[in-house]
């Protein structure tokens, strides 16, 4: 299984490039990390919990229909800075 960053397969806009998901699909990558937010949006540092769903089930359900219903592993790399 191959891990990839989320920022991958999403669009300037920040929607999910369904496409680019499932060529990823079909390469064995079975796990995303980290979120695509490189820098605020207006007011917007980030998604919350219910905008995050939808992208991640999506990916879910692509990433399933092309490698033979194994689910994918999600997760977000976390810093912190510790004086």
């Amino acid at each position: 299984m191959t891990q990839i960053d989320l920022s991958l397969v999403m669009n300037e806009n920040k929607t999910l490039n369904e496409a680019l998901v499932r060529t990823y699909a079909k390469q064995y990558v079975g796990a995303y990390i980290n979120t695509f937010w490189r820098s605020p949006v207006g007011d917007k540092y980030g998604w919350n919990a219910s905008e995050f769903r939808p992208i991640v089930t999506r990916i879910q359900e692509i990433t399933m229909e092309e490698n033979g219903g194994h689910p994918i592993l999600y997760g977000i790399m976390a810093q912190t800075t510790l004086e």
